[in-house]
């Protein structure tokens, strides 16, 4: 029973889960103090708590973690207290959780290892997704010190990336963005010869390749990419963006329409395809219907505004006005309003403003980021959605300053 429950609540920490019912998260979160395993189910709760969503506000509440930068410290200290305890690695619960995570039942304290260096990237990443930088600089310097003692891999290390990511984030000017963005040069090269399993370097790969594009070194990041495509094709969202990323500087690229619509899968809305030419009315209609409403009703919509049904255009037009303001959706065309409305997430509508961006409609990315407002809550992704509408009406390096800094922030 107890590992079926941590099953469920380590689905819901790592988000491969909708959560459990109030009433057993109260019961968890008041028994939490009680057993020898209590530290390990704590710390999974104070994962959850560690997130911007609805679930994490209840966690939080629940728990009574007010101050997570303050319970994460003390659970770090609890985990390593249970990691050192004498025969604790040889109770049932221990192998039997050790064998869950690691797929080793005599690997009990490396799977402490692994659950306090989750909780402290977590704990950095809500800093970070919060804009509180000074504070995430703080933790992460933390982060590094504790992955140094863990002796992880460099390819499992993740703070050196997040330290250029975070200068990237806080550069002013395309000056200070270059020199941010030169670390990842040095991440990259820390990291050879590679060693499987691969998938972990896609991301390493997604943004050196867009550190050299940016950096107007065009050849040396097509050569990247055609040398490492497999490698970051492990990770197809993060590849899409990348190779949209580096198209904006002049790279080549096979990414299109179709690699887009697949790769996003239920991210964008069936009738996009439409408008792109990929697929048939017929199989569109078929797709909305294993839609809930409200997506279902604005896919049917969708479709309809491509065959320019009257009532519909006018209800879709009405949505988007909420987005970009009455004049504007009244004027674009309806393959730009189909592109506005069709992403179901923040992460997708930033990939159709990636792809705006290469086609030269900057202004087209302008309001792709209005509508990202609404769709991500981070205090971070709403100041870079604000500085990406601001300067892709009328700067185009700025706008695409805008665009990296909210590449490296979900890459």
């Amino acid at each position: 029973m107890w590992l079926k429950l941590l099953s469920a609540i380590t689905a819901w920490a790592a988000g491969e889960s909708g959560g459990l019912p109030e009433a057993v998260v109260r019961e968890l979160c008041e028994s939490a103090d009680a057993g020898e395993e209590a530290p390990v189910v704590k710390a999974h709760l104070l994962l959850i708590a560690l997130q911007h969503n609805d679930g994490a506000g209840r966690v939080r509440e629940l728990c009574g973690f007010s101050d997570l930068e303050a319970a994460v410290g003390d659970m770090r200290k609890a985990l390593r207290e249970l990691a050192q305890r004498n025969g604790i690695s040889e109770r049932p619960w221990a192998r039997e959780w050790a064998k869950l995570a690691r797929g080793d039942p005599a690997k009990f304290r490396e799977t402490v290892g692994d659950l306090e260096h989750a909780l402290a990237v977590r704990l950095f990443k809500y800093k970070f997704n919060n804009d509180e930088l000074d504070a995430a600089e703080r933790v992460l310097r933390e982060l590094d010190k504790l992955e140094k003692e863990l002796g992880l891999d460099k390819a499992d290390a993740v703070a050196a990336s997040w330290a250029a990511r975070l200068a990237v984030v806080r550069s002013q000017g395309f000056h200070q963005y270059l020199e941010a963005a030169a670390r990842f040069e040095e991440v990259w090269k820390g990291l050879q010869p590679l060693r499987p399993p691969l998938k972990r370097y896609a991301y390493r790969v997604a943004e050196y390749a867009v550190y050299l594009a940016s950096a107007d070194k065009v050849d040396e990041a097509e050569r990247l990419l055609k040398s490492y495509r497999h490698v970051l094709w492990e990770e197809k969202k993060a590849a899409v963006a990348a190779e949209l990323a580096v198209a904006m500087f002049g790279v080549r690229t096979d990414v299109g329409a179709r690699t887009v619509a697949e790769a996003m899968g239920d991210e964008l809305l069936p009738p996009v395809k439409l408008f792109w030419g990929l697929a048939a009315e017929e199989d569109v209609l078929w797709d909305c219907t294993s839609l809930r409403d409200p997506a279902m009703t604005l896919c049917v919509d969708l479709v309809l505004l491509y065959k320019n049904y009257g009532k519909a255009v006018a209800r879709v037009r009405s949505l988007l006005k909420e987005y970009v303001g009455e004049e504007t959706a009244n004027t674009l065309d309806s393959a730009a309003v189909a592109e506005l409305l069709a992403p179901t997430s923040a992460f997708a509508q930033f990939i159709l403003m990636l792809m705006a961006a290469v086609d030269g409609g900057e202004e087209q990315a302008a309001l792709h980021a209005l509508r990202a407002m609404k769709g991500d809550p981070r205090p971070l992704a709403q100041r870079l959605y604000q500085e990406i509408y601001e300067n892709c009406n009328n700067h185009v390096e700025n706008c695409r300053l805008g665009l990296l800094k909210t590449f490296f922030f979900y890459i």
